[in-house]
């Protein structure tokens, strides 16, 4: 798996995923797996019937769309627990190329937590009211 990573916004990433075929294939599998209860074949009790005949019920593109819809899942709750990215909200997914037997491509567009940059807090402590605290330290006794 190929992935590429590129800032927008101020706290927005678009990741562009690449699976190769095989793995993808695996994703196929699954889906097919999960399609497979909900075919019926005659002849066959719901979930028992081969892969074949389920897949020559099914729609080609209902099947790579579930394929699809579980990769995206799991590819990306993964890479983004992985690189401790901290996304916020759903992400918008875009898919780019989807075919059996092929690499299967998406982009997925998330908002993450922005950065943040503080001050040097040893100088906003020293001061206050204009007034440097640490002369005051050994009038008052402060520990």
């Amino acid at each position: 798996m190929k992935v590429d990573t590129k800032k927008l916004s101020k706290s927005q990433v678009e990741l562009t995923f690449e699976l190769t075929a095989e793995e993808f294939a695996e994703h196929f599998e699954h889906a097919l797996g999960h399609l497979k209860s909900h075919v019926k074949v005659e002849g066959f009790r719901p979930g028992k019937a081969p892969n074949k005949m389920v897949e020559d019920k099914i729609k080609p593109e209902v099947l790579l769309m579930e394929a699809g819809d579980h990769a995206v899942q799991h590819v990306y709750s993964e890479y983004i627990r992985d690189n401790n990215i901290e996304a916020v909200g759903h992400q918008e997914v875009q898919i780019v190329k989807i075919a059996k037997g092929n690499p299967f491509i998406f982009k997925a567009t998330v908002t993450i937590l922005p950065e943040v940059e503080l001050p040097d807090y040893k100088k906003i402590v020293a001061t206050v009211k204009g007034q440097d605290i640490l002369s005051q330290k050994k009038k008052y006794k402060i520990r």
